[in-house]
């Protein structure tokens, strides 16, 4: 059967990439939507198949739609197809992506295996975490988006449609009122992040010991400090303590000398009310600024937390390990053959 070209939202249109590249976010959604999808008893594309030395008749079924559209002589996957990027769709995917599905011997495997593929799972995934949208000022909530306004807008769209206070204060609430705003998006996470901190403050009140992980990198030009911290919390069940790894603060480091960096990292522990003397570990990279026994973060530290053992990053080593080693030239010209 050939495809179906009366319906406005057909998937067929979305195997061009060039009008994919074309479509705004709303439009997008209205493709997930409203596609076109055949009635349960419709009959669509037939195939005999050779199996175990028999004829088989076999056709695609509408429960499948599950997975893909049957459009354009074979089944095609509607959300990749919206949201991979065009050099994912010119890599090798294969039924689905690249190509319509229409080998249906082993279907179910086929269509498990899609679904389960990392490029699918990207696709449905692409939206993440995006907290704000591209422009968060002057929302109009009484229309419907046009661009991706970010998780937040759009959670309190869907809270506002079974709340109509709230759907009443975002239509026809002062708009210097509404909270909604930028800065109050950034007050909402930074109290988030309070609430979070003082949880795990909270541990160290039953047990104090604790190790911790530190990493500096660069990031658009600035030198970041990331501190984590290993403990026990006994806060849920006193009895069965849980194991925490937790990223307790982001530090801007103006220099990155060991020194100056052991004085950031104190001082974010000391802002948490953490005392680093109670610390039993430090784990850093192998780097000369984190782990010399000298002038490093680890010396320097050991300077207050004497019991805190040191463990380098083994990853870290290995990779320099390998990089030393490439510098051989028999392992060069191995490389090079």
């Amino acid at each position: 059967q050939g495809p179906v070209t009366a319906a406005p939202y057909e998937v067929s249109k979305i195997i061009n990439h060039a009008f994919v590249d074309s479509l705004s976010d709303a439009e997008k959604v209205q493709f997930l939507e409203k596609s076109w999808r055949p009635l349960p008893n419709s009959i669509l594309d037939k195939q005999v198949i050779n199996c175990a030395g028999k004829t088989v008749t076999t056709k695609f079924q509408t429960k499948w739609l599950d997975h893909a559209n049957p459009l354009h002589c074979g089944g095609w996957c509607k959300v990749c197809l919206l949201f991979l990027t065009t050099k994912e769709k010119d890599a090798a995917l294969g039924a689905f992506v690249k190509s319509a599905f229409k080998n249906y011997s082993k279907s179910k495997e086929k269509l498990d295996s899609h679904e389960s593929a990392d490029y699918h799972k990207r696709a449905e995934e692409l939206q993440q975490i995006p907290f704000r949208g591209h422009r968060d000022d002057k929302i109009q909530f009484k229309q419907e988006p046009t661009d991706n306004e970010g998780n937040f807008t759009t959670i309190i769209r869907l809270l506002a449609k079974s709340n109509p206070g709230l759907k009443d204060h975002l239509e026809h609430g002062p708009q210097n009122a509404r909270y909604t705003s930028k800065t109050l998006q950034n007050e909402v996470i930074a109290v988030m992040a309070n609430l979070i901190r003082d949880y795990f403050c909270q541990c160290f009140e039953k047990c104090p010991h604790f190790s911790f992980i530190a990493d500096e990198t660069t990031s658009h030009g600035q030198e970041i400090l990331s501190v984590c911290l290993r403990f026990l919390d006994f806060v849920e069940d006193p009895c069965c303590p849980i194991k925490r790894e937790v990223l307790i603060d982001l530090c801007d480091l103006t220099r990155t000398t060991g020194k100056a960096i052991a004085t950031r990292l104190t001082e974010s522990l000391k802002k948490h009310k953490i005392d680093i003397a109670n610390c039993r570990g430090q784990a850093y990279d192998t780097t000369s600024s984190m782990s010399s026994s000298k002038k490093g973060v680890e010396a320097e530290i050991a300077k207050c937390a004497p019991d805190a053992d040191s463990q380098g990053c083994c990853l870290h080593a290995l990779n320099l390990a390998i990089c030393h080693a490439c510098e051989i030239r028999p392992i060069q010209n191995m490389m090079d053959s």
